[in-house]
């Protein structure tokens, strides 16, 4: 875990009535995925609504500002432990985090893309700015 990215996302990205909690969360070992739960079905809770771009089921949006982006590398946060707290080339990470159902959020120097539990259908996305 980079905390040092986590608290950047929260400060960022996140509600001010809930950062606290959250980064608490993220911070903690054993409510790790607490936090990272949030996002499945209340994400617009935990969401300044505000920094929101785009909202639906299409990764596309994000795609074109990461092909617009110098980024080489983006944070991930995520439901899989094997992903969780690693860097990953942009386009890879996209593809990681549409492979799984749970939530995941990738952290990029500018904007954050935040994908939702899948219940059924697709997920829904975020991409904040």
């Amino acid at each position: 875990m980079d905390l040092k990215i986590e608290e950047s996302f929260v400060n960022k990205y996140i509600s001010k009535n809930k950062r606290n909690r959250i980064y608490h969360e993220l911070s903690n070992t054993k409510k790790r995925k607490r936090a990272i739960g949030r996002f499945c079905h209340n994400a617009m809770e935990c969401i300044d609504s505000e920094m929101i771009k785009y909202r639906g089921e299409d990764f596309q949006y994000g795609i074109e500002l990461i092909s617009n982006s110098n980024d080489k590398e983006c944070y991930l946060i995520s439901w899989d432990d094997s992903i969780d707290g690693c860097l990953y080339e942009p386009l890879e990470a996209i593809n990681k985090m549409d492979s799984i159902g749970m939530p995941s959020i990738a952290i990029f120097s500018n904007f954050c893309i935040i994908k939702t539990e899948q219940i059924m259908g697709a997920a829904e996305i975020f991409i904040l700015e």
